[in-house]
């Protein structure tokens, strides 16, 4: 029996190289960037353990992060995205409610110069 859909856990096994690859990026402040996740609901259990696991290797390699809870709500998905991209934040890790619904959103993040994986 699967525990987890393949494309959470290919998520999760993104999400973590990314966050564990930031520790060998030098910091040009002291706060050191920052990085935004941007959550399908913070209700399940998988999610939240997504959240303290992305908080803890944010935090071990010096990095910010920010949280963002969609609230199964795509369109609040898809602004928070924009809103991050217009903040200058360094890289966007998205757990995607709709994937064609924030693909012009991630193209103007790839366009911006952020790597991108979308399931």
């Amino acid at each position: 029996m699967m525990l987890f859909h393949t494309g959470k856990l290919r998520f999760l096994a993104v999400a973590t190289t990314m966050l564990a690859s930031m520790s060998f990026i030098s910091a040009a402040s002291a706060a050191g960037p920052t990085y935004a996740l941007v959550q399908i609901n913070q209700q399940a259990l998988f999610f939240n353990l997504m959240n303290k696991g992305a908080q803890d290797a944010a935090k071990a390699s010096g990095k910010d992060l920010v949280i963002f809870n969609s609230n199964d709500n795509p369109v609040a998905q898809n602004d928070a995205i924009e809103n991050y991209i217009q903040q200058g934040v360094k890289g966007i890790l998205v757990a995607a409610i709709d994937v064609n619904g924030i693909m012009p959103a991630v193209k103007e993040s790839r366009r911006r110069k952020h790597s991108g994986d979308c399931d």
